[in-house]
């Protein structure tokens, strides 16, 4: 079977906000039930698209010029980690993002204009739902049920997440996991008044 590619919009960490989540580790690691997202794959997700081909990969790059324009919050606050879709049914644990509304409204303008660029079902689903800014640290393991967890001895991370850029990236599948490879790198204006 081969490997199996899908695009997909992101804010990068920086290495502060790296660091930041890094302090959670060592609760992560002794979760028998999710295992941890390696540190340089940790990422917030502004909008998954799937599979799509190089031509419409291009327009994506291109429509994203617009989200990008507009004035966008500096930063965001990490705030506890939280289990998605519940604490009762945990397949991933994740930092919130602390939103003043700005950063969800930067996620769903993203969504819009990719869904116009490449209609995928992953993007037109994605736009019926309100955004959850959040960066994964854990998912499951394996392909069971998640058990209820308690994140009541976590570590809350102390730190905040620079938005500089939204990266387009394509995440191919592998045995050994998902291989990360940035294909454009588009700078958000921050703080500009409208």
């Amino acid at each position: 079977m081969g490997a199996t590619s899908r695009i997909f919009i992101a804010a990068p960490l920086d290495d502060a906000c790296r660091a930041a989540l890094e302090r959670l580790d060592r609760w992560l690691d002794h979760l028998p039930t999710h295992r941890s997202v390696p540190t340089a794959q940790r990422h917030l997700t502004v909008a998954f698209i799937g599979a799509i081909s190089e031509a419409e990969t291009q327009a994506v790059i291109e429509a994203l010029g617009e989200p990008c324009r507009w004035s966008w919050p500096e930063e965001a606050t990490l705030t506890p980690l939280m289990a998605i879709p519940s604490l009762r049914r945990p397949r991933v644990l994740a930092a919130g993002l602390d939103d003043p509304g700005n950063l969800s409204r930067l996620m769903e303008d993203t969504a819009r204009a990719v869904a116009e660029a490449a209609p995928t079902e992953s993007i037109l689903r994605g736009l019926d739902r309100p955004a959850l800014p959040h960066i994964t640290v854990a998912r499951v393991r394996g392909s069971r049920p998640p058990r209820p967890i308690s994140l009541d001895t976590a570590p809350r991370p102390d730190g905040v997440l620079k938005l500089t850029c939204l990266n387009v990236v394509r995440s191919t599948l592998t045995p050994r996991g998902p291989d990360y490879c940035t294909l454009a790198s588009i700078p958000i204006q921050c703080n500009l008044q409208p």
